[in-house]
């Protein structure tokens, strides 16, 4: 609601007055907008209500007089306006109120006061009983006169006020996007009464005012919806059944009319101008009794011609400031936490991302020595071999450049050879020095404390490579979840009170229905109702009406179901169902000395309407084996499930297996990521072996180059894309299934003639067979762990 200004005047700063007017000024200084208003004022003016009285005049004229500039036209275009529909007489006493509001104005700016809104309608209301009473006085005090002069005043005032606001949002900036629900009554108000005196004319029988009353109800009811709509139908139907223009039914007529051209305003324009000859055909026909003839037709085809016709560029610019669907504030509360979290979340990424560079900068990897670590050397066996030495201060005094030459050549030397010996120390050095053989063995002993510390070093580093390798991954990962929160999330509330409705007919309490249309334009459902005490309403009734109104097929993801539990509420979540669905199969066998594989899988279906498949075998056999690949297994479930990218997550498994044990072990993972909804397979290898697809009698080879992870600080990743279809079969296993055929060399080859030749699509019996062959081959004394898993892809018909 706006302000509601109560003090009488407002003290304002004037600049001193001149003692001559440029009257000049007040012609020529005129904008556009004030020619605009002029327009107005003229229309509005010629506006005659109660068969004899132009009050409306009074208000506009003095809703414009704050603008001094248009003061002079404004009263020209309101006289010519008032002169137009009235003779000289009766239209002297409008005139005379214009010239007494004027002067007011002039004295009370004089004083150095500005008048407010409200105040200004005092004047209009105060300048019109004035010239009322004047009348009446003139018509020897008629108690008519004296009447029309109290209604009249009062009505000038409320109009005076109204008006105020729509001209201060005329002559308001453009750029403005929100008006309050009083400037946008008050602009319907003044065009509705512009309406009304506009000079009509006709042409073939179609009259110009009714034709403009009608687009303008269609025009908003198709911008604003309903509400709108209805508004602008009452107030046009209400302003030119006062004028007498229109019979009285035309208010309940255009008001019902622009309500349904809301209700259309979905279907386009088209659909808006047929809610409007709808409400006027079946309104004027049922109360009125109006037969539908071309006479009746001839002013809305008109009306919708000009409606079709009208530049989108102007509706989409109005559109701006009628925001018939304006934000709960439950949504806006919502988008300011939204954004919240997401800044805070861009920060803490951002931090762990310095963090991590901080710790890629601190030091780089050595491979031989530096200036600094020469001379730390000499000075360390100098100090151990020299420092009590008779010819000491001869040899690093006296003759210091020829010695330090000397030993810097025997410590490159021993850099080339890891060890020196007499031989690698030159004549002269060893004919000079009295202490050769200590020297040599202190040289090789520091140098081995070198290769050592060097060694640690470069440890180190690699340590504060995984951990930047580790934190860049948090940061990724706390992006990546900002950005899911910025993501656009679209409310369907249509879809929620359909669902609200259907679930009424069927007898179904709920409280609250939330439908989202996530980021891959897959609908999510959540539904809070009265709990069913263990009867499943969430997947008997609930499922299928939610299935039949989305028309898309859903299922039943989560349930709060309370049971016989004393809350008062059950939450379901539904998400649209997938279109493949994926059968396993699983069979292995150990080493023959080890009761433990030391290999490991998993299959499971992940978020997003995902399946992982993943395979694991760990260097060796036994518990050690087995450790290495059940932690790359455990680790890969937590992160996929917790959202990480596939690629990241492998990085970050890496670093650990890296840092996990100074002992070289490290594991092959295979891993396979099926989207459920389009078919779209993903094999992703690690050091493992091949992979394979069967389709019919065709088999498909997907193989791999790659290392081990934990062996290296940095993974190379083979990544396969393959479109897999109903009754694929992907089948995964470790180098021990393989090799168990010793005696060729293509045992890719082998192995995919072995699946050709399976006529069974049963993913167990798959396995288990396969495992037969494979410990056949190797005449039942198994070298090395063997494990099969297999995946059957089969299509739902939706």
């Amino acid at each position: 609601m706006e302000r509601v200004e109560y003090s009488t005047f407002k003290k304002v700063d004037l600049p001193k007055a001149k003692k001559t007017i440029h009257w000049k000024n007040f012609f020529l200084d005129v904008t556009y907008k004030d020619l605009f208003i002029d327009l107005v004022g003229f229309t509005i003016s010629r506006v005659i209500l109660f068969t004899n009285l132009l009050p409306l005049s009074i208000a506009y004229f003095a809703a414009g007089l704050p603008a001094k500039a248009n003061r002079i036209w404004l009263l020209l275009f309101t006289c010519a306006g008032v002169l137009s529909v009235r003779d000289s007489v009766l239209s002297s006493k409008y005139i005379g109120t214009f010239v007494l509001m004027l002067v007011f104005q002039y004295l009370v700016e004089a004083r150095g006061y500005k008048p407010t809104k409200i105040v200004q309608a005092v004047l209009a209301m105060g300048s019109c009983f004035a010239m009322g009473i004047l009348t009446a006085a003139i018509n020897g005090f008629s108690g008519y006169y004296l009447i029309v002069a109290v209604l009249e005043s009062i009505f000038v005032f409320t109009a005076a006020y109204i008006y105020g606001s729509a001209i201060s949002c005329i002559k308001g900036s453009l750029k403005r996007t929100i008006l309050s629900n009083e400037e946008i009554i008050s602009l319907i108000l003044i065009f509705g009464t512009a309406i009304a005196g506009v000079i009509d004319f006709s042409v073939s029988g179609i009259y110009f005012r009714e034709v403009i009353s009608i687009f303008l109800v269609l025009l908003f009811g198709f911008i604003g919806g309903p509400s709108i709509g209805g508004t602008v139908g009452i107030v046009i139907g209400t302003i030119l059944t006062l004028i007498g223009v229109m019979p009285a039914g035309s208010i309940g007529v255009l008001g019902i009319s622009g309500m349904i051209t809301g209700l259309f305003k979905d279907i386009g324009r088209i659909g808006s101008g047929i809610g409007f000859l709808l409400g006027q055909m079946i309104v004027s026909f049922y109360f009125e009794g109006t037969a539908i003839t071309y006479d009746f037709l001839k002013p809305i085809i008109a009306a919708s011609i000009l409606f079709f016709t009208f530049p989108k560029g102007v509706i989409t610019y109005i559109k701006q400031f009628i925001n018939n669907e304006s934000e709960t504030g439950q949504e806006v509360y919502y988008k300011r936490i939204r954004d919240i979290t997401a800044q805070q979340l861009e920060a803490f990424s951002n931090a762990f991302l310095k963090l991590s560079r901080t710790f890629s900068n601190i030091s780089r990897k050595k491979t031989s020595l530096n200036q600094r670590d020469v001379s730390m050397l000499i000075e360390d066996v100098a100090s151990r071999v020299c420092k009590d030495c008779g010819l000491c201060s001869h040899c690093w005094e006296t003759d210091f450049y020829n010695t330090y030459q000397t030993v810097f050549s025997i410590l490159s030397a021993a850099e080339r050879k890891s060890r020196i010996d007499l031989s690698d120390i030159p004549q002269d050095f060893v004919d000079k020095c009295l202490r050769v053989d200590v020297f040599t063995d202190t040289t090789n002993r520091m140098f081995e404390l070198y290769k050592l510390n060097l060694l640690w070093h470069n440890r180190i580093v690699e340590s504060r490579e995984l951990v930047s390798e580790q934190l860049k991954g948090v940061s990724s990962i706390i992006g990546n979840l900002a950005m899911e929160v910025y993501g656009e999330v679209y409310f369907k509330e249509e879809l929620e009170q359909a669902i609200k409705v259907e679930l009424d007919r069927e007898k179904i309490i709920v409280s609250d229905v939330i439908v989202v249309l996530n980021r891959q334009n897959k609908y999510e459902v959540v539904i809070e109702h009265s709990p069913c005490k263990g009867k499943r309403l969430c997947t008997k009734n609930i499922l299928p009406v939610v299935s039949k109104i989305l028309g898309r097929r859903m299922k039943v993801i989560d349930s709060g179901c309370v049971g016989i539990c004393s809350k008062d509420k059950c939450k379901m979540k539904l998400i649209e169902e997938e279109k493949f669905r994926i059968m396993t199969g699983v069979a292995r066998e150990s080493k023959e000395s080890n009761a433990i594989s030391g290999d490991n899988y998993s299959f499971m279906e992940i978020k997003n309407g995902q399946y992982l498949l993943a395979l694991s075998d760990g260097m060796g056999t036994g518990n050690k084996a087995s450790e290495e690949s059940s932690a790359a297994i455990e680790l890969l479930e937590e992160f996929i499930e917790s959202g990480f990218d596939k690629d990241l997550a492998i990085k970050m498994i890496n670093s650990v297996l890296v840092l996990k044990s100074n002992e070289d072990f490290f594991s092959t993972l295979d891993m396979t990521i099926i989207d459920l909804y389009t078919g779209v397979a993903e094999f992703v290898k690690i050091g493992a072996a091949s992979a394979f697809i069967k389709r019919g009698e065709m088999v498909e080879v997907i193989g791999s180059s790659s290392l081990p992870v934990g062996m290296l600080s940095n993974v190379d990743i083979d990544v396969t894309k393959k479109k897999l279809k109903d009754g694929d079969i992907i089948v995964m296993v470790t180098d021990g299934v393989l090799d168990s055929k010793k005696d060729i060399i293509e045992k890719e080859k082998w192995f995919s003639e072995i699946l050709k030749g399976i006529d069974t699509n049963q993913p167990e019996y798959i396995a288990d067979y396969l495992l037969n062959i494979a410990k056949e081959n190797s005449d039942h004394e198994i070298e090395d762990d063997m494990t099969i898993l297999v995946a059957k892809v089969w299509e739902k018909y939706l």
